[in-house]
Order: structure tokens, then sequence, then C-alpha cells
């Protein structure tokens, strides 16, 4: 039933949206003059940075307007019907229930202006005295809602209002804000020499949309379809450029409020899928409880995910922080859980989880990625490697994928082409993977072909080809952007961050190469990019035989110490070693961490690097100041996994790097490089005497 009401609905809103296309239609759009935004031109014709984005938005979308000067202002001619749209409405009060108001596409704070010597000092002692302000506009309405008791003196500019405040006709002048600067006002003769000071609205910011009279139901429309384009002007600097060009201000607060709302968009995505996990990680607790009566269950390790103020590096390198320490909960419960005896059921929801959390965790790595290429930490590392085995390693994990979607998928090699290469291997299947992967998952049907082969000079060209959906001209442009797909459908449909084309041109154009495509919609795309990768005699090391099943090593009576705040950590950590044979002691924080190590004796310290009272770096400090050359290795464990992180670590005096979420084998890779395994004693043997 819920599937029917959805389809329902769904058909209702394609039907709607078609009925009231305001594509090719004309509508009348009122202007006045209200500086900086609008002006009235010669003739009376319209004119101002507003005016000229709005008819660019227009014109992409096919949309005729009308413009008719209204010098009433915007709430008399959309409710007398005499204009069916406005171009820059601010929300306020007054005017919900009255007019459609767009998604904002502006922003302007308003100051009280009064003179330097004037006993106002905050916005409410204006009750009751003259506050002057311009009229027509937002002014009065502002003042009205936010100065409540002043009387008000309309003037025809702000520099009249501004006038009377010199003049001592007005105790205070009630002034705009655009684009983080006052609006430029000629001072009349009588503010010569004279002071005054701003006094600010508190938190008042008024925002700006396109306004829509309710008598005509398709206006409402046109100003959705006007705002949308809005944004792609935004991106490709239109609305920049026209500020500039009226008033000597590159304003732009378009774009600020749509990053705003995707990074807002995407935090809820996130919360949802952390709250996805953790349901899936009760139901198998609980399982496993009633069938077993064991004492686990999966720990709520979700965290509220960061409130985005602004998409820079920084703040993506902090949320990766903070979401990887909860990982290393769910993600190494879920491995300890399916160490244990489980049923095919049971196993099954693990795994489930497992993969669940994998995928997750591959977004978080894509989000890394893009804090480190813009704050230029992001490093290259060339070395010797076989082509071969990399396609090989490419075929064997899309390969299956494609099968089961009843695709082909072909790896092809050039004859001229070399097998050994220096170059960074790990950052070339990385490209190489994603192009290959999203090929598969937009192809239903034919096939997927990746080939490589000779480019001009000592580059190596790599081409990932398929039969899938293609993509439309139009999109192609924004492809290889952040948080971009070809449209919304492909996001509902197949999924997606929207980072993985992004960060491969980015990690191309870093090793020196470039990359591009060539789609046709309904036909296919051809994605490929060069590299100038040096030819080699044979890779560093052969290629590696098949791994053997990992053997789990026995570390009995080595003593070590976890130095762990968080109470999930430390009850994953202690169980990985206690299950290797180790005895655990665990230190809520860096101040215990010092003390236990200076009271015992231990073969290996695992350090959190970021705990109360004190932190690990401090702690590790403390502890090699106090036992010099007998300190035991100290190891850090951290969810920050630039290579930076890894300095500061090494500097602090820690021996060793261990990177959050934490897998069994990472763990007992530290182990063995750090700890002796233990050895059961060799039996003797007994020789037959020779007769």
């Amino acid at each position: 039933m819920i599937v029917v009401a959805a389809g329902a609905a769904l058909a209702v809103l394609v039907v709607e949206r078609h009925l009231h296309d305001p594509s090719g239609r004309t509508f009348r759009i009122g202007f006045q003059q209200s500086l900086p935004d609008q002006a009235v031109g010669p003739g009376g014709t319209p004119a101002g940075p507003a005016i000229e984005i709005v008819q660019e938005a227009a014109r992409r979308r096919n949309i005729h307007l009308q413009w008719v000067l209204m010098p009433g202002g915007p709430e008399s001619a959309m409710s007398s019907g005499a204009v069916d749209l406005w171009p820059i409405f601010g929300e306020l009060r007054e005017r919900a229930g009255r007019f459609f108001i767009s998604k904002p596409w502006s922003n302007q704070r308003f100051w009280l202006l009064v003179a330097a010597g004037s006993d106002i000092r905050s916005p409410g002692q204006i009750a009751g005295r003259i506050l002057a302000l311009r009229v027509p506009g937002t002014a009065e309405s502002v003042a009205r809602e936010f100065l409540p008791g002043a009387h008000i003196l309309r003037r025809n500019s702000v520099a009249d209002a501004t006038g009377d405040v010199c003049a001592g006709q007005a105790d205070g002048a009630l002034i705009s804000e655009r684009g983080g600067r006052s609006v430029v006002v000629d001072l009349p003769p009588a503010c010569e020499g004279k002071a005054f000071r701003y006094i600010a609205l508190g938190n008042v910011l008024i925002h700006f949309g396109i306004g829509a009279s309710l008598r005509n139901p398709n206006a409402k429309w046109a100003a959705e379809s006007l705002r949308d384009e809005m944004s792609n002007l935004s991106r490709d600097g239109t609305i920049s450029s026209a500020y500039f060009s009226w008033v000597k201000q590159s304003t732009d607060d378009t774009l600020t409020i749509d990053l705003i709302e995707e990074a807002r968009r995407r935090s809820v995505l996130l919360a949802v899928a952390f709250f996805l996990v953790v349901v899936i990680a009760a139901v198998v607790g609980w399982q496993n409880k009633r069938l077993h009566a064991t004492r686990r269950r999966a720990e709520d390790a979700a965290a509220s995910a960061t409130r985005a103020a602004a998409v820079k590096s920084e703040f993506l390198a902090n949320m990766s922080h903070e979401i990887r320490t909860p990982m290393n909960g769910i993600m190494g419960t879920c491995e300890l859980l399916l160490e244990t005896p489980l049923n095919s059921e049971q196993a099954e929801y693990g795994g489930t989880i497992l993969s669940s959390a994998r995928a997750l965790l591959e977004i978080l790595n894509d989000i890394l990625d893009v804090s480190k290429i813009e704050s230029g930490r992001m490093e290259i590392h060339p070395e010797p490697f076989d082509l071969h085995e990399m396609l090989a390693n490419v075929a064997v994990l899309l390969g299956p994928r494609a099968t089961q979607q009843g695709i082909g998928f072909d790896v092809h090699v050039a004859p001229d082409v070399r097998r050994h290469y220096i170059g960074d291997p790990v950052r070339v299947r990385q490209v190489l993977l994603n192009l290959a992967a999203n090929a598969v998952k937009f192809t239903a049907q034919g096939r997927v072909a990746v080939s490589v082969a000779p480019a001009f000079g000592p580059s190596v060209r790599f081409t990932v080809e398929d039969t899938g959906i293609g993509i439309a001209p139009a999109a192609q442009v924004a492809l290889f952007q952040k948080f971009t797909q070809a449209d919304a459908s492909t996001t509902r449909k197949y999924g997606g961050t929207g980072l993985g084309l992004a960060i491969s041109k980015q990690l191309v154009e870093l090793m020196g190469g470039s990359i591009g495509l060539a789609s046709k919609e309904g036909f296919g795309s051809r994605f490929y990019f060069d590299l100038p990768l040096i030819p080699t005699e044979a890779a560093a090391a052969p290629a590696a035989a098949p791994a053997a099943a990992p053997v789990q090593r026995n570390f009995a009576g080595e003593r070590v110490l976890i130095a762990e705040d968080n109470a999930v950590n430390q009850k994953l950590l202690r169980r990985m070693l206690e299950r290797r044979g180790c005895v655990v002691e665990v230190a809520c924080n860096g101040r215990e961490a010092v003390a236990f190590a200076l009271l015992r004796s231990y073969a290996l310290i695992l350090m959190d690097c970021q705990m109360p009272e004190m932190d690990g770096f401090e702690a590790t400090r403390r502890v090699r100041a106090a036992l010099g050359d007998y300190a035991p290795p100290i190891v850090a464990v951290t969810a920050r996994a630039m290579s930076q992180d890894r300095q500061d670590c090494l500097q602090a005096g820690m021996a060793d790097h261990l990177v959050k979420p934490l897998s069994a084998a990472s763990v007992d890779a530290i182990l063995e490089r750090w700890l002796t395994p233990f050895t059961e004693p060799e039996t003797p043997r007994i020789h037959a005497a020779a007769t």
C-alpha cells in the first residue's frame, strides 16, 4: 500500500509540474527604484543587477517576462493582480500566507544609524522616537516588525533619512547592508563634519527570494524555476559579475545559500545512514543474545553529524575524524562478532552490517581525499608496479559484479604497452577502479571494456567504455565538480555522493595527467585519462603468490596498556588483544596512562591521541621523559589519517601509527612488528638406534 501511495503521489506531482510548466509562458513582473538591486532607467525601463540576473535566468528557462514599473512597491502590485512576479522580495512575517516567496537568493542586514552623541545604545531605545527610513522598500516593514513603537518618518532616499538625523529631525535612521557593506549614499550638507554610530539589529537577517502572486498559480512555478536557474548563474559567475558591474561589489549570496543547504542535506543523509547501521547492529545483537545467550551486543556508535557552516577542507577533515571513531566501534565489533560461532542467518546479518559499514567508510575516504587535495596534503608516491597485475586485480574485483548484472567485462592491453612502469600504483588503481565501477553501475545491458594503449609522448592512456545510460551534453560540463551527478534522478536511482569523478580528476592532475570523456545520452560513455608513466624493466617485487588464509598469532604473556577514553573502543581493542593472548590493562585518559606506565612494566602501549584531562601526545612525551630508553614502544591510535598526522605522532615520540577504524589485520600487523609471538616448546624427537 505504501508503494502504491508513493507511486500515486509521484504521478500527481509529475502531472502537476507538466500542467504548470512555465516554459514558453509570459508573466508580468514588477520593479521600482530600490537601489542597489533595482533601478528605473531612461524612459521607465528596468535596470539594476537584480533585474539583469532575473532576465538571464528567464532567458535560459525560456520564460517570457513583461516588466511593469510599480512605484508603489511589491505588496500592492501583487495583491491587486497588476503583476505576477517580483524579482527580489523579502521574507517578512506580515507577508506569510499572502504571497509565495521562492527559496532565497539574496540576504540583507539592517542597521540603526544614530548621531555619535545620541543616548540610544540599543535598538529597543528607538521606541517612542522618530525613525527616518526610505520608502518604498523593505525598510518600513522591517521597522514595524523589529523596531515596534518607533514613529516612522518616510523619506525618498537613504541620504534624506541620514540628513534628518544630522539635522536633529529624527533620532535615528534605518539603513541596509548588502554584501558586507552598507548602501553607498551621498551625505547631505547637514551631515558635513558629523559623526555617527551604527547599532546592529541583533541577528536580523532578511532573506530575499522571488515573490509571486497567489492570484496566478503558474506564477509560483515560474518563481521556483527562475530560482533554480539562479543556482547555475551563481556557479558560472553571472551573479557576481552583475553586481560588480553595477555597484562594484562581487557579492553572491546565492552561492552561500546553496552551499549551506547542500551541506545540511548531506548531514541529514549521513545521520540517516548512521541510524540504519545502528538499527541493523541492534537487531543482530538481539538475535545473538536470544539464541546463544552471549554477552555481546552491538554498541550504539553513531554520532551526530557535524553541522556544516562552510564547505572547506578543515571542516571535511574534522568531520571525517569524528565519524571514524564510532565507525571503529561498528566495524571492529562486527569483525569480532563474525569470529564467534553463528548460524547462517546471524552470519548473513553480520556480513550485511560489515559490508554496509565498509561502503560508508568508502564515502568517508572520498571526503578525506577531498580534504587532502584541497589543503595541499595529498602526496603522490611513485614506485615500480606491474600494470598487468593491476588490471587483473580490477577485473577480479568488478568482473563478478558485471556478471551478476548480466553484462560483459573485458580488459585489453595494446601490444606496444610495457608491463612495468614507475608511478603511484595506489592512486592509478583508485582512479581506474572508480571509472570502471561507475561504468558497471550505470550499464544495464551490453558490456564494459577497460583498455590501455600508448598516448602522446611518454604517456599511457587508460580508457573505460560502456554501453550504459550515457550523459547529456549539458550535464557533462559539471560532471567533474564535487557533489555533482548528471541529474537528480541519477542520484535517486543509482546512489552515490558525486565525489568520485571530482577526486579522480584531481588525482590525475596531481600525477601530471589529464582526464576527459565522450558520451551520448542513451548510447553509453567513454572515460579516459592520460598519465606520464615511466617505463621500467621490472617491478620492485615479483607478483605476489595467492594469499594464504590469515593465521592468528599468539602473544601469550605480553602485557599491553590501552589508553582510550571511548568505552566502545576500549571494549573492542581489549577483546582483540585478549584473543591474541595479551594481558591487557586500560587507562581512561592520558593522565592515568602516564601513572600506569611508571608503576608497571609493559611490552607495548596503544595510545589514543585525543583524550580528556591529557591528550596522547602529552602523555607520550611524559612517559618518554621519565623512562628514557626503558620506555616501551608507544603506538598512536587515531582517527586522523593524513600524512601530517602521522608525522605529528612520530615527533611526539610515538613509534608507530594505527588508523581507525581498526581491523583485525591492522592490529595483527602492529603486534607482529613490536611484540614477540609465543612459541610452543618443541617436543624432543626420539631417534631409533641403529641395529
